[in-house]
């Protein structure tokens, strides 16, 4: 077969595995088992009708603004929180138990206690995306910095670098 060929068939598979996909939607959302599971087609006309009438972009801008500002609040602590455990045993010891377990626990279900305690308000979605992305931030920042190449860390010792500058210019980036 030729390549052009073997895409057509790739292609075709993906079409229709969406077909049979959106189809079983489509009945599985006419049996009345649920009204919180629409049919595929009622789904459809619902986002035509939010995109025409402009609600979709004020929904979205709505749910960017929490998530913006709990990534930006997260990603200062979270890296915070990561170099210090990287760089110090004694910080490390306290604190990385506690960011594994937050990591293996279903944060999600943390949610609805968020909200309850706080309402539907702004503090609620931004504590809600702090909640789920700090365990993933301070761990992939803890990992950075335990990571570190220790052959440039002895290069630079042998450079009479400080700790400063061994932290600075090479444990950091």
């Amino acid at each position: 077969m030729k390549p052009k060929n073997l895409v057509a068939i790739g292609v075709g598979w993906q079409l229709i595995s969406f077909a049979l996909f959106f189809g079983l939607w489509e009945l599985a959302g006419r049996w009345p088992i649920s009204a919180a599971f629409p049919p595929f087609s009622k789904t459809v006309l619902a986002l035509g009708g939010m995109i025409a009438d402009g609600s979709l972009p004020k929904a979205y801008l709505s749910t960017f603004q929490p998530l913006v500002i709990g990534i930006v609040l997260c990603g200062i602590a979270g890296i915070g929180f990561g170099i210090g455990m990287g760089l110090s045993r004694a910080v490390e010891w306290f604190t990385l138990p506690v960011f594994i377990i937050l990591q293996a626990a279903p944060m999600a279900a943390i949610i609805p206690l968020i909200t309850y305690l706080y309402g539907i308000g702004l503090t609620s979605k931004v504590l809600a995306v702090v909640f789920l992305a700090a365990p993933v931030i301070v761990m992939n920042s803890y990992k950075g910095i335990r990571n570190t190449n220790p052959s440039l860390i002895q290069m630079c010792r042998s450079f009479l670098g400080t700790k400063r500058q061994e932290v600075v210019k090479i444990v950091l980036p």
